[in-house]
C-alpha cells in the first residue's frame, strides 16, 4: 500500500514514478526488474521509494493494481451491444473486447502476463486479487443466467463459477500453445497475435462448449 507520503507528492511526480515502473516491469521479470534503474530515471533517491512503499513487492503490486485499472476502464469505455444478452454473448463479447483493451494497452498488458502468468511460484496475493475479482465479475453473471434459465437451474453455481473461472484463468496458456508462441513470446510478444482468426475460433468454440457441452448432437430419428 502506498503511503501517505506518497499520496501527497505532486500528481505529476507519482504519475511518472508509476510510468517509468510500468516500463521496467513490463520489460522484466519480477526478479530481474531494477528499482535502481527506475528511480534513476525518475531522479529520485533510492532511499525516497521507502519512504513511499514498505519494499519492492509492495512497489510492484501498487504497480500492477494501476495496470488492471487502466484496462478495466478501458473495457468499461467498450460497451456491448445494445438489447438483452444471455451469459455466453456477455462471455464472447468479453474476451474479444479484452484483447482489445490489451492492444490498445500493450504495456499494462504485459505487464500484467507477466503477474498472472509466468512460470514458477506465484505471488500469493496477485493470485489471491485475480481469484477474487474472477468471483466478483462472474457470480451475478451466473445467478442471472440461472434466474433467466439459460443453466440449469439445478447446477451447483459455485460449481458453475469454477468451471467458467478455471477456463478463462488458464486460457493464455492455450492461446499461445495455438499460436506457436513460447512463453517469453507470449508474454513480450506482438499483441496483435492475439487478434488473428485462430483466436477467435478458440473463442467461439470455447462459448459453444459452455454453451451446448461436450456431447454430439443426437442423430436424427429416421
Amino acid at each position: 500500500m502506498p503511503t501517505q507520503t506518497f499520496l501527497n507528492l505532486p500528481p505529476e511526480k507519482r504519475a511518472t514514478l508509476v510510468s517509468i515502473a510500468l516500463d521496467e516491469f513490463a520489460a522484466h521479470d519480477y526478479q530481474s526488474a531494477s528499482i535502481s534503474r527506475i528511480l534513476a530515471q525518475a531522479g529520485i533517491a533510492k532511499g525516497s521509494l521507502y519512504q513511499y512503499f514498505s519494499d519492492k513487492r509492495d512497489f510492484y503490486h501498487h504497480v500492477v493494481a494501476v495496470a488492471s485499472d487502466t484496462l478495466t476502464t478501458a473495457l468499461q469505455d467498450d460497451l456491448p451491444p445494445d438489447g438483452p444478452q444471455t451469459l455466453f454473448q456477455v462471455l464472447r463479447w468479453q474476451m474479444r473486447a479484452t484483447v482489445r483493451a490489451a492492444l490498445r494497452h500493450p504495456r499494462e498488458s504485459q505487464l500484467l502476463r507477466r503477474a498472472y502468468g509466468a512460470s514458477g511460484p506465484q505471488d500469493p496475493v496477485l493470485t489471491s486479487q485475480a481469484q477474487l475479482s474472477r468471483t466478483s465479475y462472474l457470480t451475478p453473471l451466473i445467478q442471472q443466467a440461472i434466474a433467466r434459465g439459460e443453466i440449469a437451474a439445478d447446477l451447483d453455481s459455485e460449481l458453475v463459477l469454477y468451471v467458467i473461472s478455471s477456463l478463462i484463468a488458464d486460457l493464455g496458456t492455450l492461446i499461445s500453445a495455438k499460436l506457436g508462441l513460447n512463453q517469453e513470446q507470449a508474454i513480450s510478444g506482438d499483441l496483435d497475435l492475439f487478434a488473428s482468426p485462430v483466436v477467435d475460433q478458440i473463442y467461439d468454440t470455447l462459448i459453444r462448449i459452455l454453451d451446448h457441452g461436450l456431447a454430439a448432437a443426437p442423430a436424427p430419428q429416421e
